[in-house]
């Protein structure tokens, strides 16, 4: 079985001209918070992510990409990408409804109670996700990594990946323990990106090892 390729998917920073993110957390408390239940479903109950979460965002840019850079770094899908990952990673993930707040409308948002205004703009075609697992694929004793300082057990920075493909092979889309905050694609997946013009999106290819036996 030849070695599937994978690849990271990152932002592309360049398109917007300046150093604003496309979208913001609204509000801006607790952020870090949001970002921890949201990559790591092991450790938070998702009960603690709140529903819907709330962006300010620059609507002349989320019109014209899928994958829009934002200040808590986290995946945020256009429907384009919702779809191609529906057909392919079934029953991996938890999806969240998000709110786009036009950040050009400067006037008051929330009412009294904290519900959003009815004439506040808005768009709601965008989403996020969590997956219900964190994958269990890099096989650290093969790997290269300095180790963290806090847990000489526990790899700070991964020089060499070895990682371990299940006969199966890897799932579509994942994360996996020791570098959760990495979204990894199978080429599978990048290659419908490709093809159907998704925009925003940068794939820097995971060089890496199979384990061996």
């Amino acid at each position: 079985m030849n070695k599937t390729r994978l690849y990271k998917l990152t932002w592309d920073f360049t398109h917007s001209g300046d150093n604003e993110y496309d979208v913001s957390h609204h509000p801006f408390e607790k952020d870090i918070n949001t970002i921890h239940y949201l990559i790591n479903p092991e450790l938070y109950g998702i009960e603690l992510i709140k529903k819907p979460i709330f962006f300010q965002a620059d609507f002349s840019i989320i019109s014209k990409y899928d994958y829009p850079t934002n200040s808590l770094r986290i995946p945020i899908f256009s429907k384009k990408m919702i779809d191609i990952v529906k057909s392919l990673a079934k029953d991996q993930l938890d999806w969240f409804d998000l709110i786009m707040i036009d950040d050009t409308y400067l006037e008051e948002r929330f009412d009294k109670n904290g519900n959003l205004k009815k004439e506040v703009p808005i768009n709601t075609e965008f989403k996020t996700f969590r997956f219900k697992k964190t994958e269990d694929y890099i096989n650290l004793e093969q790997s290269e990594y300095r180790p963290l300082k806090s847990n000489p057990k526990a790899p700070g920075r991964i020089k060499k990946y070895v990682l371990n493909e299940p006969e199966t092979g890897f799932r579509p889309m994942f994360r996996t323990k020791y570098i959760p905050s990495s979204l990894i694609l199978t080429e599978e997946v990048k290659n419908e990106f490709e093809k159907s013009e998704i925009k925003g999106c940068v794939f820097n290819e995971l060089i890496y090892e199979r384990a061996k036996n």
